[in-house]
């Protein structure tokens, strides 16, 4: 009986909540409306940033990525967001970048740490008794010199000279153009203005070089790729550890200014998940760009995956050096056309990047490199006009022959970044 008598009282609470709610929009129908439109502006300030935190920010393809869109998206739904990359900043780990400045000659852990953070680690390397100044020794350095401390793969010497293996006539030529410098799967849609050779030269991928800010990102989306001779210690004689030596030999041979993201986005939480990589890599990496707008080329680099009976190797004086493959996505299926979700605002550009610095290979180390691939599909090439998937090696490779092979990506990016290769190619320099 007391039971039913409180559901009763209930009952009669919520009629005349009701009640009261219809008296109030009678009264001042706008003082109802505008406490009805707080609470969706509320609630939907928390999904978006639901989506944009837990939904592989699909969101950010379908918008094109207009950061200008999602700017006033975040800020409209809820104006305690200051910023549309916020959301990623609990899984943006500023320990992961690896800063190399050509004025030290050696990595330093780049200025990202909040200023409490800084102050702590200070303090704690006096309370050690050590110097105050001394560059922290990283698994990227160990695995670029070996154990003995000595530098390992740096006696490759670059190539001086340069020899056209191809003729502007031909390379003008979009059926010869395909057939002798590119591999296309039958899922991707190329099209003749796609590899149009007058316009993809005409582009001028040449950069002033700025020692003092960053301007060169390396990043791996597959941060786990391993090779024959890889150990346990992923980061030490994997994949990152062949970017670690790359950063080295653009920053100490080349005076450029980079950044090292040695971030693993397809290992997280214990979890092997490829299929999500892409997402979180971009994630991290739009905010590294946000943070240094200064960035004008981003590297993914990345290790191919072949039979076992494969090796990718060639030498060049003397030394076994891993072949690499310059990669580009065109955001176009053969069976269904432009991929509107994966929009890449810089697809001519990539284009251009990656078909100039193959040029520049060929003409100095004509063995070096593998055909140029292109797929389908974006794989966030569209965040930069000067943004380069690269396939170094395979996993047949070994470390040694993979930190062969920076040496001369780093002179083949040289040439491209410096404007060289347009001159060994009798082209105009802006």
């Amino acid at each position: 009986m007391e039971i039913k008598g409180r559901k009763i009282q209930i009952v009669i609470y919520l009629l005349a909540g009701i009640l009261l709610m219809k008296l109030v929009a009678w009264l001042d129908p706008d003082l109802l409306q505008k406490q009805v439109e707080r609470d969706i502006h509320w609630k939907m300030g928390e999904f978006i940033i639901h989506v944009m935190q837990n939904a592989n920010v699909k969101t950010a393809y379908v918008l094109r990525d207009d950061s200008t869109v999602m700017e006033k998206l975040v800020k409209n739904a809820n104006s305690d967001t200051s910023s549309v990359y916020s959301f990623v900043e609990y899984q943006y780990s500023k320990q992961n970048l690896i800063r190399y400045a050509p004025a030290s000659g050696k990595e330093e852990q780049t200025q990202l740490a909040q200023k409490k953070e800084e102050e702590k680690e200070s303090d704690e390397v006096r309370e050690n008794g050590e110097k105050e100044d001394q560059v922290p020794v990283s698994e990227e350095t160990t695995a670029a010199t070996g154990e003995t401390g000595e530098n390992v793969g740096t006696e490759v010497p670059v190539q001086e000279t340069f020899s056209p293996v191809f003729s502007l006539e031909q390379i003008m030529n979009y059926d010869f153009l395909r057939s002798n410098l590119y591999i296309v799967p039958e899922r991707a849609s190329v099209l003749p203005e796609d590899l149009n050779g007058e316009k993809l030269l005409s582009m001028d991928m040449s950069i002033e070089k700025d020692a003092s800010v960053p301007q060169i990102l390396i990043y791996h989306t597959h941060g786990s790729e391993t090779f024959v001779d890889s150990t346990e210690d992923l980061k030490g004689t994997g994949i990152i550890a062949v970017g670690a030596k790359l950063a080295e030999v653009l920053s100490n041979q080349y005076g450029y200014n980079v950044i090292h993201c040695t971030e693993i986005f397809d290992h997280v939480n214990g979890v092997f998940d490829r299929s999500k990589a892409y997402d979180y890599s971009r994630q991290t990496v739009q905010q590294i760009l946000t943070d240094h707008p200064t960035i004008q080329v981003m590297i993914d680099l990345h290790r191919d995956g072949v039979r076992e009976d494969l090796h990718l190797v060639t030498d060049v004086n003397g030394k076994p050096t891993a072949q690499i493959m310059f990669f580009n996505g065109v955001s176009r299926s053969s069976a269904k056309g432009e991929i509107s979700y994966l929009y890449n605002q810089y697809r001519s550009e990539n284009l251009s990047f990656s078909l100039q610095a193959k040029l520049e290979a060929l003409g100095k180390y004509p063995d070096f490199t593998r055909k140029n691939y292109i797929d389908a599909y974006q794989y966030n090439l569209d965040l930069l006009p000067r943004a380069m998937l690269i396939e170094a090696g395979a996993q047949t490779n070994t470390l040694q022959e993979e930190l062969n092979a920076m040496e001369l990506l780093g002179d083949v990016l040289d040439g491209v970044l410096s404007g060289k290769s347009r001159e060994h190619l009798g082209l105009s320099v802006n």
